[in-house]
């Protein structure tokens, strides 16, 4: 399992992603980059968000085109994403076309994107010791092959004159293109050739000896990747869709969705609606033959009085039933209570 800390390091949950690939081949080492004629590229040049001296520094040395970018990969729709530290420079351009005048622009000194190129959506975190990673997403249309980053002026022109004093600096660690991608999901490093990291699973099977089927609550802390509006589900089952108490995100924005089936009947199916399921949200499910109570952040937000319940349960899974639509989050807390909780617990219990 991997665990996802907050800028502090703290506040741990277990990370769960789905299958994706790093298309660059390099992610932290200048080779296999063309560099424009105004730039110059030195590897291992200072100290990256991994805590060890590999990233890159790109200055300034002459007037011309400032771009580092890859030609060797194909243009796709995706997800780009940069590390990006400034060092004397206060904009860095994430490069999606050969021509000039298209890259979004981020202005370190004022942590905004001053300039978004047509078609891209942009946003960044803090990593903390003045460290940022930068993403653009460019869902409907494609990214050129020539993907990469630039030193830009505040409206994305990588062609920097003698307004740009020689010298001038920023650093850069763990390029990334995920492919198809509407999110970015966490770094996977290259050294050569493109890496795949495959999909996060996580069950436990044959723990029917402490799963009670006439009555239970299921509870989770956890918050979103994206609002993607895909089925991502976690479950108590007996391994199949047929008897299942289920919590998951569904195909609505922000919709939380809370599924019960007995013998392949669905008897509870309702959706909740939070304002952004990326946040942390604690959330429990109440089952009981006619008595089932869906709790959020403290308050109920639904009541079923006419649910039977299922049999055999014997597995917990970060999934449906059956093994698809995996739940792909930070999850902070799981819990399964074997017997149904009182509304001032099941209150208790989801406060944040």
């Amino acid at each position: 399992p991997r665990i996802n800390y907050d800028a502090n390091g703290e506040n741990g949950a277990l990370l769960l992603e789905p299958q994706r690939t790093n298309r660059f081949p390099n992610s932290e080492y200048s080779g296999g980059f063309s560099l424009g004629s105004a730039i110059t590229a030195t590897d291992n040049a200072a100290i990256s968000p991994e805590g060890v001296q590999n990233a890159i520094k790109i200055e300034k040395t002459t007037n011309g085109y400032a771009y580092f970018r890859s030609s060797a990969i194909a243009a796709l729709a995706g997800c780009l994403s940069v590390f990006a530290k400034k060092g004397n420079y206060r904009y860095i351009g994430l490069r999606n076309n050969q021509t000039s005048g298209v890259h979004s622009v981020f202005d370190f000194d004022t942590e905004t994107f001053v300039n978004v190129a047509t078609g891209q959506t942009c946003t960044f975190e803090d990593y903390g010791n003045g460290w940022y990673r930068l993403i653009a997403y460019q869902p409907n249309n494609e990214f050129s092959s020539y993907q990469g980053v630039a030193m830009t002026d505040s409206n994305g022109n990588e062609s920097i004159g003698s307004f740009v004093p020689n010298g001038s600096h920023f650093f850069i660690y763990g390029l990334q293109q995920e492919a198809s991608a509407t999110y970015p999901t966490s770094y996977i490093p290259t050294m050569g050739t493109a890496q795949t990291r495959a999909a996060d699973t996580c069950s436990v099977t044959g723990v029917g000896d402490i799963l009670n089927d006439s009555e239970g609550t299921l509870f989770v802390e956890m918050s979103a990747l994206a609002n993607d509006q895909t089925s991502r589900r976690l479950s108590i089952s007996d391994g199949t869709n047929n008897n299942r108490v289920m919590i998951g995100y569904s195909t609505g924005s922000n919709a939380v969705q809370f599924v019960l089936s007995d013998g392949g009947a669905v008897v509870v199916n309702s959706a909740h609606t939070l304002s952004d399921i990326k946040e942390t949200a604690k959330i429990a499910f109440k089952y009981k033959l006619n008595d089932c109570e869906m709790y959020i952040n403290g308050a109920r937000v639904i009541l079923d009085t006419t649910a039977t319940m299922p049999s055999g349960l014997d597995v917990l899974g970060f999934y449906q039933g059956t093994t698809n639509e995996n739940l792909f989050a930070n999850v902070k807390q799981l819990a399964v209570f074997n017997e149904a909780l009182s509304d001032s617990e099941l209150a208790t219990l989801t406060t944040l």
